[in-house]
């Protein structure tokens, strides 16, 4: 998922089946050593955002141009589901173009500007800023409004090997026996993921944060429209409610990341950006 050629060929050979309702956009992981992509961004950026986004893009494109080619009275198009995961690890960060589609000359350049933590925090942040802009699109359009949704989602704390492989300190603590009793087994997370993605009651649901199975905006609801609330605690993945609130719910920064986006991949020809404005 970090070159976005390869994701170029698969999203072709993904939409060729005509059974696509359902997408998941993760990947397994976390504060690793500085690398480049092919692209030449930093890999965790090129993994958890660029490619899934030009994923889920082209996929929509397809649909789009698909349905625009065919005649009124051709059945309409099934239904496509995207989630995105998240991590409150995107709490602390607020991606800006220093740090977002940047092209690293080597990885020499990379490992002396780069920390994992902070690279980690900002791909993820920006993969939610994204998704909800993704999110109003869809929303917006006509012909996705009715058969696609994008929710972001977020399955809690997960016993996994993705802790072992970072590079975070005390990892004697955060990965040993007593952090194990507050991380759930992978089983168990992987039933709110499948939960949310074939239950009828979330069918409609788009543009929501969910945790656990649970749909945070109950508790982030009213910082949507009032930017006061969205100061203070910034979340985690103990506690209910959405990360970095005061970024990730900003229309400005929303915004702001469809546009980085599109001009990028715009540039390189990976997109029509003409099918996706957001105004």
């Amino acid at each position: 998922m970090s070159d976005t050629a390869a994701v170029y060929d698969f999203s072709d050979a993904v939409a060729a089946d005509p059974a696509l309702r359902i997408i998941i956009c993760n990947a397994g992981s976390m504060c690793t050593p500085p690398r480049s992509s092919p692209q030449h961004f930093g890999e965790q950026l090129a993994s958890h955002h660029v490619g899934h986004s030009l994923l889920m893009l082209r996929l929509l494109q397809i649909r789009l141009q698909s349905s625009r080619s065919h005649s009124i009275a051709m059945a309409p198009l099934p239904p496509m589901l995207t989630q995105r995961c998240a991590t409150a690890a995107a709490a602390t960060a607020n991606p800006a173009a220093a740090s977002t589609f940047r092209e690293w000359g080597n990885e020499e350049e990379l490992a002396r500007h780069f920390s994992s933590f902070d690279g980690y925090g900002n791909a993820k942040m920006s993969a939610l800023l994204f998704a909800f802009s993704l999110a109003r699109f869809v929303e917006r359009q006509r012909i996705l409004a009715a058969t696609c949704t994008v929710n972001v989602l977020h399955p809690g704390p997960i016993r996994s090997h993705i802790m072992s492989n970072s590079q975070l300190p005390l990892q004697w603590l955060l990965d040993g026996a007593v952090a194990a009793l507050i991380r759930m087994t992978p089983v168990i997370a992987s039933m709110c993921v499948v939960d949310l993605a074939l239950s009828r009651r979330h069918e409609r649901s788009n543009g929501h944060f969910f945790r656990m199975g649970q749909d945070q905006r109950i508790y982030y609801g009213d910082m949507v429209h009032d930017p006061l609330q969205r100061a203070g605690f910034k979340s985690s993945t103990l506690f209910p409610g959405i990360p970095g609130p005061a970024v990730s719910l900003s229309v400005a920064k929303q915004d702001w990341m469809w546009a980085s986006a599109m001009d990028y991949l715009a540039a390189k020809e990976l997109i029509d950006a003409r099918l996706f404005s957001l105004l």
